[in-house]
């Protein structure tokens, strides 16, 4: 429904390796190590010019951080990086869905995609990163120890069903952008259209503001949750 075709990919489901734990003849013993699931699915679409693009690294203090939010309120830790450090993986059963994967829904990601495409044509958008690999927290400290910049962050939500942990943590769909700050009125505009598109959710998010002195600060609901140099969390 949203004109995205599926060509390649790696099919590590089934793969595994035998290991010999004695080389001695006489006592070769070996056991089977089973490849952990993976599924990679690649895709590919057309680019009119390579050099109108967006890399993850924060551009300017000051400029407003935006979090595109595709879940539709749900934070769900099942398979996700924080679930698998800490060896809990099999705790946690529900994992991320695509929750505009419907005829009626679907249409939504594609137009957030055309906005989002359009903005970064405009120069609106100048950098931004997807949360798949290690949930919201984990791509705010890539996107500003990826730069020269802190980032000063403050969420505040209402429900109370969504822990800290799983806000930040959930691998859910959902990208962050930095905009430009000297465009105002473009910014609240890029954030009404993206939020009309579905008007039982919130899906963009201004949640913080890139900041000068080196530090990431992160608050959530007044609670900050982590503050730490930049050059500290390079370690």
């Amino acid at each position: 429904n949203i004109n995205i075709g599926i060509d390649g990919g790696k099919d590590s489901l089934t793969m595994n390796t035998k290991i010999y734990e004695n080389s001695s003849e006489e006592n070769t013993t070996s056991k089977t190590v089973v490849s952990p699931n993976t599924l990679v699915i690649k895709s590919y679409a057309p680019c009119e010019d390579v050099n109108i693009k967006v890399t993850p690294e924060l551009k300017r203090p000051d400029n407003p951080i935006i979090f595109i939010d595709l879940s539709r309120g749900h934070k769900r830790l099942g398979g996700s990086a924080l679930l698998q450090t800490l060896g809990k993986t099999l705790e946690y059963s529900v994992c991320p869905n695509f929750e505009y994967s419907n005829s009626d829904n679907s249409i939504v990601v594609q137009q957030i995609w055309d906005i989002i495409q359009t903005e970064i044509e405009s120069g609106l958008i100048v950098s931004g990163h997807d949360i798949s690999d290690g949930g919201l927290i984990t791509t705010i400290i890539e996107m500003s120890i990826a730069s020269y910049y802190g980032v000063d962050i403050n969420i505040n939500i209402d429900n109370n069903n969504i822990s800290c942990i799983e806000y930040f943590f959930a691998e859910e769909m959902g990208i962050v952008i930095e905009l430009d700050k000297n465009r105002k009125n473009d910014i609240k505009h890029f954030i009404d259209r993206i939020n009309l598109l579905d008007l039982d959710n919130i899906i963009a998010h201004n949640i913080g503001y890139v900041s000068n002195d080196d530090n990431i600060s992160i608050n959530y609901n007044d609670d900050n949750i982590y503050n730490n140099k930049r050059t500290n969390a390079l370690r």
